[in-house]
């Protein structure tokens, strides 16, 4: 990927991401419309959301009794 395209995934990033979800692929499909290739970049980082964490604190995953 070169910088002048992850400039690009960049900024449609910003200017769909805190559009709501039907209101975001409207905008996809104006934003991308000749370039089908970005909007598959752009919605891959899109739907990778955040990671799943633990619902304890990781400290409680250990037994630190035999230490």
């Amino acid at each position: 990927m070169t910088p002048q395209y992850w400039q690009r995934i960049k900024a449609v990033l910003n200017a769909v991401i805190d559009v709501p979800q039907k209101q975001q692929q409207a905008l996809l499909e104006e934003i991308c419309r000749n370039d089908p290739a970005l909007r598959r970049d752009v919605e891959v980082f899109l739907n990778a959301g955040e990671p799943d964490l633990p619902e304890r604190p990781l400290i409680d995953w250990f037994d630190f009794q035999d230490c």
